[in-house]
């Protein structure tokens, strides 16, 4: 049927050729734009990846020699900061990088909780993993409300699992 209209409207001079290239031209073109759009967010990711690593392997050689201090800003700092920055990047253009920055935030979430029990003397106990267990499910819960990430849905299970299996062992 479309096509059908297409010729018609050719034949009666409503349209012309070179309207249907234009047309088509800058359909392609919003094409190669998307697919920039991707590669740009997939390098974003990467690098975000490499960045982190390399953070990573730096402050595991370093990390008796940087203190409680920096030992709390390099956790708890770099995970608060990460999930600054994924609610910063909440525009459908970055979904992917927000994700990996929420991603990047849970997976320090735990270890920073971890070194700021430790350097405070505090024993980890059962009920000590259950209450940062729940904490950190009620905040990547209330990430999820807001932002409606799908990352963060497997983000709250995950901590909701730690704090049920923290009570059941």
């Amino acid at each position: 049927e479309l096509l059908t209209l297409i010729q018609q409207e050719l034949a009666n001079k409503n349209i012309s050729k070179n309207d249907l290239l234009q047309l088509t031209n800058e359909h392609q073109e919003d094409s190669v734009r998307g697919e920039s759009k991707n590669l740009t967010n997939v390098l974003y990711v990467i690098g975000a990846v490499i960045v982190i690593t390399g953070v990573g392997i730096l402050i595991g050689q370093n990390w008796h020699d940087i203190g409680m201090f920096g030992r709390l800003i390099v956790t708890l700092g770099i995970s608060l900061a990460t999930y600054i920055v994924a609610f910063v990047l909440d525009k459908p253009e970055q979904k992917r990088l927000s994700q990996v920055m929420f991603v990047i935030s849970a997976a320090l979430a735990p270890v920073a909780s971890w070194v700021l029990l430790r350097e405070a003397h505090i024993d980890l106990t059962i009920e000590n993993q259950t209450a940062t267990a729940l904490v950190l499910m009620f905040i990547y819960g209330t990430s999820l409300y807001l932002t409606r990430k799908n990352i963060l849905v497997v983000i709250t299970l995950a901590f909701a699992t730690w704090a049920y299996l923290t009570k059941v062992f």
